[in-house]
C-alpha cells in the first residue's frame, strides 16, 4: 500500500518501466480501479481524490516495474523550470486553460514567475455541464489574476473554419482538439 487514508501529497512517482494500477474497494467490498498508468506517466495522491474525499488505495505494479520517487518540492522546481524556459519568446505567450489540473498548474507557474498571464478557454455552446469547462477555467483565471478570453464554439463556427484547420495541419491529425486549438491560435 502506497497511499493511506489522510495522506497528503508529499510524494509523486514517475513510472520508468512497466504499469501501475491504483485501486480501492467500495463500501460493499467491490474492487474498483481508480487509475492505470504506464511508462513515462506521473502518479501520486491526486489520483485518489474522487468525489472530494481521499480513499485508501493500493498501487499494484506488474513484474519488472520501476518507479522513481519525486518529492513534491522537486516536482514543483522542475515544472517551474520547464514553464520558465517556454516563456522566452518574441511574441506574447498564453496558456490554453481547461478545467483540468495540468493547465491550472501551468498557469499558476506562469503567474508565480511574475509573467503577464493571458489564458484562453474554448467551450462548446449548448454542451452539457459535464463537458463545459469554461466556468472552472474562468474561476482559475480569476484566482490567478489572468487576462482571460473565452471562445464559444457551435456547429456553424466549426463549419466556417474546418477547411482552414485542415490546411493548417499539413499532416493527418486525429485529435478532437484540432478545431478548438486552431480557434485559440
Amino acid at each position: 500500500t502506497i497511499f493511506r487514508e489522510g495522506d497528503r501529497a508529499m510524494t509523486a512517482y514517475i513510472i520508468l518501466r512497466g504499469k501501475v494500477q491504483i485501486s480501492t474497494t467500495n463500501r460493499d467490498g467491490d474492487h474498483i480501479t481508480l487509475a492505470e498508468h504506464g511508462e513515462g506517466e506521473l502518479f501520486g495522491e491526486l489520483a485518489l481524490m474522487t468525489g472530494g474525499s481521499t480513499r485508501t488505495a493500493t498501487a499494484a505494479t506488474n513484474s519488472g516495474c520501476e518507479l522513481m520517487v519525486v518529492s513534491q518540492m522537486k516536482l514543483r522546481e522542475r515544472l517551474d523550470a520547464a514553464v520558465k524556459a517556454r516563456l522566452v519568446s518574441d511574441v506574447p505567450v498564453g496558456v490554453f486553460l481547461s478545467s483540468g489540473i495540468d493547465s491550472a498548474l501551468v498557469a499558476a507557474s506562469v503567474a508565480a514567475q511574475g509573467a503577464r498571464l493571458k489564458t484562453f478557454t474554448v467551450g462548446f455552446n449548448g454542451a452539457g455541464a459535464y463537458y463545459e469547462e469554461r466556468p472552472a477555467a474562468a474561476a482559475v483565471a480569476r484566482h490567478l489574476g489572468a487576462e482571460h478570453t473565452e471562445i464559444g464554439v457551435d456547429e456553424s463556427r466549426i463549419g466556417e473554419v474546418l477547411d482552414r484547420v485542415f490546411v493548417a495541419l499539413d499532416e493527418p491529425f486525429a485529435d478532437a482538439s484540432a478545431v478548438p486549438t486552431f480557434l485559440v491560435s
